[in-house]
């Protein structure tokens, strides 16, 4: 996969840059409240040579956001409604940026696909991208459940 500049928005938009080889897998989404998780994009991006000039861009204060996509499957659970918060810390105070993924679970043999792309703040602070969960905890182990989070891109 080629990096290209994408058009974003009807009428002037900023063009966004994705990655050479596509999404860069960041993991899993929690699934349990007491459970959030934390996505350390310093220790992902500096470990491999192949994102140099990621890490480099996303220091770089003329790129702002980044594209964070997460997806969710369910089946065979309970039926249930419940969020998906995907968010950065903006300073040391902990102001933050923050963008939700509804999902809805349904106790059938079908899988259900809940998805969404959020447009986050680069976060220079501390370079976490931090999920967390609301609801009840999905059950069913990867039985019931997949997940993932994606670093899709920046602008």
């Amino acid at each position: 996969m080629q990096n290209v500049s994408q058009p974003v928005g009807k009428k002037g938009g900023k063009m966004w840059i994705s990655f050479p080889d596509g999404p860069i897998a960041l993991g899993e989404l929690p699934n349990d409240p007491a459970s959030p998780d934390a996505y350390d994009l310093a220790h992902i991006l500096k470990g491999k040579p192949e994102y140099a000039n990621v890490w480099r861009d996303l220091n770089d204060v003329k790129y702002t956001e980044i594209l964070v996509y997460v997806w969710v499957a369910t089946h065979n659970g309970p039926d249930q409604n419940a969020d998906y918060k995907v968010s950065v810390r903006q300073t040391a105070s902990g102001d933050e940026a923050a963008g939700y993924l509804h999902i809805l679970s349904f106790n059938q043999a079908a899988w259900s696909y809940n998805s969404d792309n959020i447009w986050l703040p680069i976060p220079r602070h501390d370079f976490l991208l931090l999920a967390a969960f609301n609801g009840a905890p999905l059950v069913g182990g990867t039985a019931g459940h997949q997940s993932q989070v994606l670093l899709a891109g920046y602008r």
